[in-house]
């Protein structure tokens, strides 16, 4: 939906876009998405951006600073590398 500007599940062109999604913080109104990494430690944090259809709902995330996002990741995250040199032929 970031590059053509149409949802990919309905093929609406009327798009909600939410440049940077914040969330609240008990202290700070607007806070940037943290990564917690078990009892509420906070491990990494991102900015996203959020594309929203408008007729079906259907949403996509994209992540910044993905640098500072995979600095701390919790126990129960996991990268998933689908390199194709080391998968089955098909």
């Amino acid at each position: 939906m970031k590059h053509n500007e149409k949802c990919v599940k309905c093929g609406c062109r009327r798009l909600l876009v939410i440049d940077e999604v914040r969330e609240q913080h008990e202290f700070l109104m607007g806070t940037t998405f943290h990564v917690y990494n078990g009892q509420n430690k906070q491990g990494g944090s991102g900015k996203f951006q959020v594309f929203v259809c408008l007729q079906c709902g259907y949403t996509e995330w994209y992540a910044y600073d993905l640098e500072k996002l995979l600095q701390k990741l919790p126990a129960d995250a996991r990268i998933i590398d689908g390199n194709l040199s080391t998968g089955p032929y098909r």
